[in-house]
């Protein structure tokens, strides 16, 4: 099996952090693909007032996926 084969599971909430991960991109890159809203909407989660914590559902990210190979 190829290492670099990743599975996205629906069920699962992931960070920002680790949507980079899974794409291989940098935080850069990140942050213009969420300005320009090329990736899935996220969850925002306000922990404290200063900071938002961005999640996303691994089935928001498969259905994303689905239309951008359809």
């Amino acid at each position: 099996m190829d290492s670099d084969y990743r599975v996205i599971q629906p069920n699962r909430v992931y960070t920002s952090k680790e949507l980079c991960d899974l794409f291989q991109i940098s935080y850069r890159t990140y942050n213009r693909w969420k300005k320009e809203e090329s990736i899935p909407k996220a969850l925002i989660w306000n922990r404290t007032h200063k900071k938002q914590h961005h999640r996303y559902l691994g089935s928001d990210i498969l259905e994303w996926l689905k239309g951008k190979y359809e």
